[in-house]
């Protein structure tokens, strides 16, 4: 039998995985493990006191973890093509580990804590069977890391469609770990699971386009694009207007637009004369400013608006009244999210 799905980057056809048994406790020093079973002695939960001032890195090989590790501080440890299908870790803090092409699928993770110097590389997970509840975890860097098995495929699903199907389990484990952050005190773990989640989903309400997913078929470039020309400036919308806020992080960016627009606009009043009445050239700046600012935060537009005025001032006047509403589209959930989260 092979070792797991053909989807899963530990699959192996020519192997059913370790059928030799190791235990977790009465490791000491350095130590590697390779191509064995984890599990429990006498079936219970497993504990484990690994810290960083032990300085006795661990290392595991195509092992496959099948128990229950809790209450646990795992540190300095790399973890290479291994499985973890069966296992659940509850209370667990990691420390500066490695996990490199690992499955995820089957797993549970309760109340589990991966410091920012713990790295992942090339994983897989299925969305069905990857479980996560109040965890604190990168998003980013779990889901950057994450690929499909595209060298074992059936016969009739190309590594295109593959790779296209893909995109909808990520979207769905950033769900997972957007849920698992929700109530996360550290506000860059919920941040970056807000973000990943965004962006899954905005990628594949557009790729989605790209295959008939009942024949496997990729539909017509022309085609595609029409049926994806919606999602593609939502998420040309949406990326554009998170980069300016930093993905919710930073009040600074939208304040910083604010100003560069009143300065924009309010240069282009004076080219247009509308300081004329004015004496000196600070009353003409001064006037300019203070009509940009009205404008843009839309409490005086009625006032300068007129239809009498030009084609060109109508129109710069609206530019200036979307920018507006579209800073304050910007703000508002900003300082809802510092404030109300």
């Amino acid at each position: 039998m092979p070792r797991g799905n053909f989807w899963e980057v530990t699959y192996d056809p020519d192997w059913d995985g370790p059928t030799e048994h190791a235990s977790l406790t009465g490791l000491e020093g350095s130590t590697v493990l390779a191509k064995r079973r984890v599990t429990a002695a006498d079936g219970k939960a497993v504990t484990v006191r690994w810290r960083m001032r032990d300085q006795t890195p661990r290392r595991f090989q195509q092992c496959d973890f099948v128990l229950v590790l809790e209450d646990s501080f795992v540190c300095d440890c790399t973890f290479s093509q291994c499985r973890f299908k069966g296992s659940a870790w509850r209370n667990v803090k990691f420390s500066k580990c490695a996990f490199i092409n690992c499955d995820f699928s089957g797993i549970t993770l309760t109340r589990c804590r991966f410091l920012s110097d713990c790295t992942f590389r090339g994983n897989s997970a299925s969305a069905e069977l990857f479980r996560i509840e109040e965890t604190a975890i990168s998003a980013s860097a779990f889901i950057s890391a994450l690929r499909t098995n595209i060298n074992y495929l059936p016969h009739d699903i190309t590594p295109e469609y593959q790779q296209n199907r893909f995109l909808g389990t990520k979207q769905k484990i950033a769900m997972a770990l957007f849920s698992a952050t929700r109530n996360e005190p550290d506000l860059e773990y919920y941040d970056q699971a807000f973000e990943q989640l965004v962006r899954c989903t905005l990628d594949y309400k557009v790729e989605q386009h790209r295959f008939d997913h009942i024949t496997k078929d990729q539909t017509s470039r022309l085609r595609f694009h029409v049926r994806s020309f919606p999602a593609r400036v939502e998420r040309f919308v949406v990326q554009a207007s998170a980069w300016l806020t930093s993905w919710g992080r930073s009040v600074f960016r939208p304040c910083l637009f604010l100003v560069i627009v009143v300065l924009a606009f309010a240069g282009a009043y004076a080219s247009l004369g509308h300081g004329d009445g004015c004496v000196g050239a600070w009353a003409v700046v001064r006037s300019s400013v203070v009509e940009a600012i009205n404008v843009t935060l839309v409490a005086g537009y009625t006032a300068y608006f007129h239809s009498t005025a030009s084609f060109l001032d109508r129109v710069v006047w609206v530019m200036n009244l979307v920018l507006g509403l579209f800073w304050y589209s910007l703000i508002i959930p900003v300082l809802s999210r510092r404030i109300l989260r």
